[in-house]
C-alpha cells in the first residue's frame, strides 16, 4: 500500500510533539522538586530554545544540501536520548543537561515546513503549513494528557518523560522505513554547488523586507505565547490549585482549539479572506486572549480565554509560515524556514525568562499581559505592511 508523503510527515510531527507534549506539564514541578524558582524555571524552558535558536538554521542548511530526510532521523534519534536523560535526571542540572541536548537535536519542526514546502503548490502552501500545525496541536492534545496520566501511576516524576522517549524511539523507527525525500535531487544538487556561508545566507534571508517584517510579526507571536507556556503551569497552580493532572488537561483543552482552527478552520477561511487578513486578525485575537488571562477569576473563565488564544495563534503561523515560504525560493526553503525556527526558538528563549522574572517581581498576572501587548504589536506591524504582502507569488517574484 502506498503511503502518502503528507501523511508520513503528519504523523512523524505528531508522534513526536506527543513525547514532547508528555513533558510539558511536568518540567515546572519536576523542576521545583529539585528546588528551581520560577526565574530557574523559566531558565530550564529558555536552554531548549537557546540551542534551537543557534543550531536550526544549521539543520536547515543541511537539509537543503544533503536531504531532509537524513536531517529529521539525526533529529528524532537525538530527541529520544535527550529524553531518557530527562526522565533518569538526580538532579536540577541534569534537565538543564537534557533541554540543551534535546533543543540540540530537535530539528524536526522546521525541515518539517521545508518537506511541506518541496511537496505542496503554491496556492495550497499555507494549508499545508497548517497541516503540519494540527500535527502539533493534535500532539499537545495527546501529550500532556498522557504525560498527566503517567504521572500519577506511582513510578516517580520521571516516568513520563522516560515513556516520551521511548515515543519518540519508536517514532524514528518508523520514520527509517516509511519517511521518503522531499528535496529533489536536482534541487539538492544544486545546493551543493552554492554551499554559501553561515552568516552570508542569513543575509540572504534577510534581504528581502518582507520576509524580516513578517519573521519579527512571528517572533512577537511566538514570544507571547512562550510567556503563556512556561508560567501557565505555576499561575494554575497559584490562583485555582491546579496540580499536574488538572494542568494536562488545560494543554491538552488548548490543543483541541488549535488543532481544530489549523486542520480545519483555516481550509475554510483562506478562500474566504485569503492569508493576508488571517495574518491581520490572527494577533489581534490572541492579544485579547493572553491580556484576558491574566484577570481570570474562575478555571472555566480560563478555559474560555484560552480559546482565543489557541484560535488566534493558530490562524496566525500558518498564514505567516505560509507567506515566507512563498517568498522564498524553492532551493532555499531549508535555510528560510530554518532561520524561522531560529527566530521562533529566540522568542522561546525570551518568553520564559522574561515570564518566570515578572511573574516573580511583578505578580502572576504580569506575564499574560506582556504577551498580550507583543501580540497587539505584532497585530499593527501586519497592518501597516499588509499591502505589500501579495496574496499569491509566482515563480518569477520569489526571492533570492
Amino acid at each position: 500500500m502506498k503511503r502518502s508523503p503528507m501523511t508520513i510527515i503528519f504523523l512523524t510531527v505528531f508522534i513526536d510533539l506527543i513525547g514532547f507534549g508528555m513533558i510539558l506539564p511536568l518540567s515546572p514541578f519536576y523542576a521545583e522538586h529539585f528546588g528551581a524558582s520560577p526565574l530557574e524555571v523559566g531558565l530550564l524552558q529558555a536552554s531548549f530554545s537557546l540551542m534551537q535558536f543557534i543550531v536550526a538554521p544549521l539543520w536547515g542548511r543541511l537539509s537543503d544540501r544533503f536531504g531532509r530526510r537524513p536531517v529529521l532521523l539525526m533529529s528524532l534519534l537525538g530527541s529520544s536520548i535527550s529524553y531518557f536523560v530527562f526522565g533518569w535526571a538526580q538532579s536540577l542540572s541534569w534537565l538543564f543537561a537534557s533541554r540543551i541536548f534535546q533543543g540540540i537535536f530537535t530539528a524536526n519542526f522546521g525541515v518539517a515546513q521545508a518537506c511541506v514546502a518541496d511537496l505542496t503548490a503554491e496556492k495550497d502552501r499555507a494549508k499545508g503549513m497548517g497541516i503540519v500545525g494540527a500535527a502539533f496541536g493534535l500532539g499537545f492534545i495527546f501529550g500532556p494528557f498522557f504525560g498527566a496520566q503517567l504521572s500519577i501511576l506511582g513510578f516517580g516524576m520521571g516516568f513520563p518523560a522516560t515513556m516520551a522517549g521511548l515515543v519518540c524511539l519508536i517514532n524514528f523507527v518508523m520514520a527509517l522505513f516509511w519517511l521518503p525525500e522531499t528535496l529533489k535531487k536536482g534541487e539538492k544538487a544544486e545546493e551543493r554547488k552554492e554551499f554559501i556561508g553561515r552568516f552570508e545566507a542569513l543575509k540572504r534571508v534577510f534581504e528581502s523586507p518582507q520576509i524580516a517584517a513578517l519573521m519579527l510579526v512571528y517572533f512577537l507571536c511566538t514570544f507571547s505565547l512562550a510567556n503563556l507556556e512556561s508560567t501557565l503551569a505555576l499561575f494554575s497552580e497559584r490562583r485555582f490549585s491546579f496540580g499536574v493532572r488538572e494542568t494536562g488537561q488545560l494543554f491538552a483543552f488548548v490543543g483541541v482549539i488549535m488543532a481544530i482552527t489549523q486542520g480545519y478552520l483555516i481550509r475554510k477561511l483562506i478562500p474566504r479572506i485569503g492569508e493576508r487578513m488571517m495574518m491581520v486578525w490572527g494577533p489581534l485575537i490572541a492579544a485579547v486572549g493572553f491580556s484576558a488571562v491574566a484577570w481570570s477569576p474562575t478555571w472555566g473563565t480560563l478555559a474560555a480565554v484560552l480559546v482565543f488564544v489557541a484560535i488566534g495563534t493558530g490562524i496566525t503561523n500558518p498564514a505567516l509560515l505560509g507567506s515566507i515560504s512563498l517568498l522564498s525560493s524553492d532551493n532555499r526553503q531549508g535555510i528560510v524556514l530554518g532561520v524561522t525556527q531560529s527566530v521562533g526558538s529566540l522568542a522561546r528563549i525570551l518568553g520564559p525568562v522574561s515570564g518566570g522574572f515578572f511573574f516573580k517581581h511583578w505578580g502572576i498576572e504580569a506575564p499574560y499581559l506582556i504577551g498580550g501587548g507583543a501580540s497587539l504589536i505584532g497585530f499593527l506591524l501586519v497592518v501597516s505592511i499588509a499591502t505589500k504582502i501579495p496574496e499569491r507569488r509566482g515563480r518569477s517574484h520569489v526571492a533570492h
